[in-house]
């Protein structure tokens, strides 16, 4: 919500107990290691997640390790390393949601294969979570690079009965109003959005953009 100071507040003592040798654990070394992550340490959240994978003894453990992994590699842009580890988290659970979109953004980010984007996330929400906000957002996004306003429109109404405020929502409308040149829809969007988290500009650039793509 744009609340960073109270976020430090909450996370820091994390890594202070991680070094006085608490949390010790893998799911706490990986709640470690994201609270490191949302913190801005990238490369100490990456050797406490390699720690983790050492320790790690189960495919549960496996997952949780590799997915948090493959998650950091892609809001890092280090698309290749992501692949590597959202692989493994869909050898072990082919069904895993964050998984499967992180992989449908690699398609679209990374091999610009809009075709793979597309067939992914229609089994995804065919098969497992139809009313996945998330989901659906990047759905609407790939209509727009696919140059279809009508299906993306129908994926972002659908996405906002799921959840109207989703950050990804919002910006993915942002883009498809500022496409078909409907002033009311993006302002209603971008409205919205600064209620929710006033420091998010993901809606404004996408609009400016007019396509998600160009502020990936």
């Amino acid at each position: 919500l744009g609340r960073d100071a109270t976020a430090r507040d909450l996370l820091d003592p994390l890594a202070d107990a991680y070094q006085q040798g608490r949390h010790q654990d893998v799911p706490a070394r990986v709640a470690v290691a994201r609270s490191l992550a949302l913190n801005g340490f990238h490369e100490d959240a990456n050797v406490v997640l390699a720690d983790a994978a050492d320790a790690a003894t189960d495919d549960a453990e496996r997952k949780l390790v590799e997915r948090t992994w493959g998650l950091l590699f892609v809001s890092k842009y280090n698309y290749r390393d992501a692949d590597v580890s959202l692989r493994k988290v869909l050898k072990i659970d082919p069904a895993d949601e964050a998984a499967v979109l992180a992989m449908a953004e690699i398609d679209l980010r990374s091999d610009h294969n809009v075709r793979k984007a597309k067939a992914r996330l229609d089994a995804f929400l065919s098969d497992i979570n139809p009313r996945s906000a998330a989901a659906l957002a990047l759905r609407a996004e790939v209509a727009l690079q696919d140059e279809d306003p009508e299906d993306a429109m129908a994926r972002i109404k659908a996405a906002e009965k799921a959840r109207a405020d989703h950050p990804e929502v919002l910006a993915v409308k942002a883009a498809a109003c500022k496409l078909e040149d409907d002033k009311r829809c993006f302002k209603a969007a971008l409205r919205t959005s600064t209620r929710r988290d006033p420091t998010d500009g993901r809606p404004l650039l996408a609009g400016v953009a007019g396509t998600l793509g160009a502020v990936a």
